[in-house]
Order: structure tokens, then sequence, then C-alpha cells
């Protein structure tokens, strides 16, 4: 008897977390705040209910990445020669 409690829990929950997140038309914190609880906690339960795939904490991105200074030494902005697209320099 206990299991089927758990288990009409968790349906229940993913319902509501779905329903809130339809009402919101998918925004996380909208979502949230209609079930009153925090867009950290709802996005929690919804990777513990596999709505949402767990983020990725990689590496930081390389020291050598490249700069906005380092882009714009390599592309320039050229409107009257290219009609305003990228060109390389």
């Amino acid at each position: 008897m206990q299991q089927g409690r758990k288990n009409l829990l968790v349906r229940t929950e993913r319902l509501l977390v779905q329903a809130a997140l339809d009402h919101a038309e998918g925004n996380q914190l909208r979502a949230a705040a209609f079930l009153g609880i925090s867009r950290n906690k709802l996005r929690t339960r919804m990777v513990q209910m596999g709505l949402l795939r767990p983020r990725r904490r990689g590496p930081a991105a390389p020291k050598n990445y490249p700069t906005p200074t380092m882009v714009e030494a390599t592309f320039r902005f050229s409107e009257t020669a290219s009609g305003g697209r990228l060109t390389n320099a």
C-alpha cells in the first residue's frame, strides 16, 4: 500500500510540474513561482523526473580562447566592401 501512495505522489508531482511549465510557456522561473518553489528546486525536480538533463560542468575555457580584441584583429567589419558582412582581414 505504501508503494502505491509513493507512485501516486510521484505521478501527481510530475503532472503539476508539467502543467506549470505549460502554463508558463516553458519559462522555468514563472513555473516555479506558480508552484511556490525556487527555480533551482524546480530544475532539481525536473532532472529527477527526467524532464531536464543535468547541466554539464565542464572545464573553463582555455586560456588561449579568443578574446573580443583577438577576434576583431582577425575579422573586420566592412559595410562598404562586403555589404555589411564579416570579411577576413
